[in-house]
Order: structure tokens, then sequence, then C-alpha cells
């Protein structure tokens, strides 16, 4: 939803109701505190997924660890703000 819509514009109801639970109900926050922990548990869930394909990486020039590369990678490429 966030790659898609951004972060700003889905509600923790859409967020709810994507995932199965009655809008406005709280279920969510049973998994998450709030919005942003929802998005970090997304860019760990992506970083899990993806830390085989750059484990055989080798370091860019600059010394970055491939993982840290695809993180940045990961956070950059979320067209987000999390500003509102």
């Amino acid at each position: 939803m966030f790659c898609r819509q951004g972060f700003c514009r889905n509600t923790i109801a859409d967020i709810e109701k994507a995932a199965g639970y009655t809008p406005r109900s709280g279920g969510i926050y049973r998994h998450f505190p709030s919005k942003v922990a929802i998005l970090e548990g997304v860019i760990d869930a992506e970083l899990t997924l993806n830390r085989e394909a750059v484990v055989d990486v080798p370091a860019p020039p600059d010394g970055a660890p491939p993982l840290a590369v695809l993180e940045a990678v990961v956070r950059r490429g979320m067209p987000i703000s999390l500003g509102g």
C-alpha cells in the first residue's frame, strides 16, 4: 500500500481494512504501535527477503556493505513522506 499510494495517503483504517481487520477497530495496534512501525516492518521484511540476493555482491567502491546499500535503496525507493 505504501509503495502504491505513499505513506501519507494510507490511514490506519486503510491498513486495517487491507489486513482483514474492521477499519477503525484498533486491531492493527495489537501488532504495531504506529504507522511508522508498520513501514519499518515492511522495510525489514523486504530486507529479509532480499538479504540472500546481496550476500555475494561485492561491496561498492565506497566500501559500504551490500546490505547497507540494499537498505538505502529500499528506503529511497518508497514514495513516502514521514511529515504528514
